[in-house]
């Protein structure tokens, strides 16, 4: 299965919860925002949302500044 991360393709060999890719790539769910396709996911609902091949997710960290 190919998806896009960031803009960059990556393959997965079986289906996975876009938590568990998040895992996989060591990405912690507090401080982000997460869209498939363009449409953002709750955090409530990554470890049931279900990735298919073709997705686009894209990964956004907050940042504090000022």
């Amino acid at each position: 299965m190919e998806i896009q991360l960031n803009g960059q393709v990556r393959e997965f060999e079986e289906p996975l919860t876009l938590q568990e890719i998040l895992n996989r790539f060591e990405i912690q769910p507090h401080a982000i925002a997460v869209a498939v396709n363009g449409e953002i996911i709750p955090r409530s609902e990554m470890n049931l949302y279900r990735i298919s091949a073709g997705d686009r997710i894209e990964v956004v960290h907050a940042v504090a500044g000022g």
